[in-house]
């Protein structure tokens, strides 16, 4: 799971997996739009946030997929992209997902990318690039969903404490 600031976030996730197989979990928004959603149905599955049942749906759709194809899943925890810098709060599907499938959750913070190729940008800017890479982190059995998540993020937030230093 990662931070998510500009498109290049996901090449650069697809690289650092080095060719392992992996699933996405993207927005049913960019599922419907012409091109990318017809990556979008090839290599992951659409979650609807604007309805419970929308996204309750497709994150079963890719649990079902995974118990038969183990393989890794690329999320974005925080839902949207964000490009001002902060860690945003997180939603829960990735708890579910790890919870369902017994895997560790590996958080990935990209401070910068966000420079390198923002929103409203046609060509990259020049820009060092930093990632972050964390240790697993096991959901344990007698953990509640929050304190999972509050868990977590707060390594997102101790790695985003080291940049703005």
């Amino acid at each position: 799971m990662a931070n998510h600031q500009s498109s290049i976030d996901i090449p650069l996730l697809g690289a650092l997996l080095k060719g392992r197989p992996h699933i996405w979990y993207a927005l049913a928004y960019y599922a419907r739009k012409p091109i990318l959603g017809f990556f979008i149905k090839r290599i992951g599955f659409a979650l609807d946030r604007d309805s419970a049942s929308g996204s309750a749906h497709g994150l079963l759709r890719g649990l079902r997929a995974l118990s038969k194809n183990p393989c890794d899943v690329m999320i974005f925890p925080e839902g949207a992209r964000f490009n001002d810098g902060n860690v945003h709060e997180f939603l829960h599907g990735f708890v579910v997902i790890a919870r369902k499938t017994k895997l560790p959750v590996v958080p990935v913070y990209m401070p910068f990318n966000g420079r390198v190729y923002p929103p409203e940008a046609f060509w990259l800017r020049r820009h060092h690039l930093v990632v972050f890479v964390g240790p697993s982190f096991e959901l344990l059995s007698d953990e509640t969903d929050e304190a999972f998540v509050a868990r977590v993020r707060g390594w997102f937030l101790e790695k985003q404490a080291l940049i703005n230093v």
